[in-house]
């Protein structure tokens, strides 16, 4: 009756063994597609960082030259003032 108890048991653990392998390898797959798509956001985020940096570059750069067209006129309207009245 044992040897009989143990082969049974061998047979039960045969088959779940095979079940647990792949219930693992499932597990081991999911992780690394997590880690795959983690990596993709890292890069997509730095990606994203560095394009706020420049837009903001852009908008600063834009100020500039508003106040430097704004500075333009405002010594074209002195030169004139000096020509006018200095002159």
């Amino acid at each position: 009756m044992e040897a009989n108890n143990f082969s049974i048991g061998i047979v039960i653990g045969a088959s779940i063994s095979s079940s647990l392998n792949s219930a693992f390898r499932t597990i081991e797959n999911k992780f690394k597609s997590l880690e795959q798509k983690s990596q993709t956001l890292k890069l997509t985020k730095a990606y994203a960082n560095k394009l706020k940096s420049y837009e903001n570059t852009v908008v600063n750069l834009e100020r500039q030259r508003q106040e430097y067209l704004r500075l333009g006129k405002a010594t074209e309207e002195i030169d004139r003032f000096y020509l006018n009245y200095m002159g």
